[in-house]
């Protein structure tokens, strides 16, 4: 008997093995300078400010850089989690599936940030890294792990779970859908508005507010978290 499971054991790991494609160096290689650009895109970004310019508010409702700054380093470590915790044990996709199909599809979509979403009560803003320049740090301490994860798994294609682009996702996708929307944050950066009321703006020397690069940004990552709350099982 135990023989014959152990041949059993031996025909679904050869099966998975067969329909799970492989992570290939040039797909790392792909993935790890996406990482590189979006995550300096977010250097860029807030490159330069002073103190009164991280923590300045354009209304009562909204949030500073600093907080902004603050939401995307928190977010990147809960969305790693989120594909380690979900992603990364759940079953093979489906045979016969086109993954660099998938790949540049995930690679080249506009997410959609028209919608104003709300942020998860753990991702809001609290102060939890003392200053703007701390949550800088604090995301590319966040991001390096980010790259090691990336850099040390082979098997990120070996594990998929559904997406709202009605495709399986596997763990290599996830991490670049959960990256990509940052992709744009320089080309942004440089023609963001200008505001007389932003901190050192003058009608002679503006200097551009980085919070609607940022926002754009903060708006792409709440959307890929409500994508994987949504691809998530439901608990019996």
């Amino acid at each position: 008997m135990k023989r014959v499971l152990a041949v059993i054991a031996v025909a679904v790991f050869l099966a998975v093995s067969a329909f799970s494609q492989s992570l290939t160096q040039a797909d790392r290689d792909r993935a790890a300078k996406y990482l590189e650009t979006t995550k300096q895109g977010v250097v860029d970004a807030t490159a330069g400010l002073s103190e009164a310019q991280w923590n300045f508010k354009p209304a009562p409702d909204r949030w500073s850089v600093a907080e902004v700054t603050e939401h995307i380093a928190a977010a990147e470590g809960y969305l790693r989690g989120m594909i380690v915790g979900q992603v990364m044990t759940a079953p093979p996709r489906p045979e016969g599936e086109d993954v660099k199909a998938i790949d540049e599809m995930v690679l080249t979509m506009v997410p959609d940030r028209s919608q104003k979403r709300q942020a998860p009560d753990e991702l809001k803003p609290n102060n939890r890294f003392g200053s703007g320049p701390g949550a800088l740090k604090a995301f590319l301490e966040s991001r390096r792990q980010t790259e090691n994860f990336l850099a040390s798994h082979d098997d990120l294609r070996a594990h998929a779970i559904d997406s709202p682009l009605g495709k399986k996702l596997d763990a290599y996708e996830w991490v670049c859908l959960s990256q990509h929307t940052a992709s744009a944050t320089p080309s942004r950066f440089s023609k963001s508005r200008q505001t007389l009321t932003f901190p050192g703006s003058s009608s002679t020397n503006r200097l551009p507010p980085m919070q609607p690069a940022l926002r754009d940004l903060d708006r792409g990552i709440l959307s890929v978290i409500d994508s994987m709350t949504m691809s998530a099982p439901t608990p019996e």
